[in-house]
């Protein structure tokens, strides 16, 4: 009986760690090598990637999820993971560079059950786009 309490425990530790591990993330590639991301006369600043994931019960209440607000971070009980989140996300980073417009905006969601019976679920939104002055 030990044993099982054993397995139990770290199963229950790996499943909280996982759980709290959720995040969001922006990134940005700057080194273009001299190419230009529009067809049009204007300056390429870089592409820029947003994504914001979490975990949810049932596939529709939101557990743990990613801050939008402050990369990776956490909010609890506040569904966060959308694509108008990680749009907003991705125009705002873009806004911060010093970019006046973002092109070619690409959005992708996934959500996949975890664990048995798909009660914990994970969603993932992620958004990316040329930044240009």
């Amino acid at each position: 009986m030990t044993k099982q309490i054993k397995l139990i425990f770290i199963a229950m530790v790996l499943s909280s760690l996982t759980i709290l591990s959720s995040c969001s993330t922006i990134e940005r590639g700057k080194k273009l090598n001299g190419q230009s991301l529009e067809d049009a006369p204007s300056q390429s600043i870089a592409h820029v990637n947003a994504d914001i994931f979490g975990y949810y019960l049932f596939n529709t209440v939101p557990l743990i999820t990613g801050d939008p607000n402050n990369p990776f971070s956490t909010k609890i009980f506040v569904n966060t993971v959308k694509p108008e989140t990680v749009v907003s996300m991705l125009t705002n980073e873009s806004k911060k560079i010093g970019a006046s417009k973002t092109t070619n905006i690409k959005v992708e969601m996934e959500e996949t059950g975890v664990m048995t019976l798909w009660i914990f679920w994970y969603k993932d939104a992620q958004a990316s786009g040329n930044a240009i002055k």
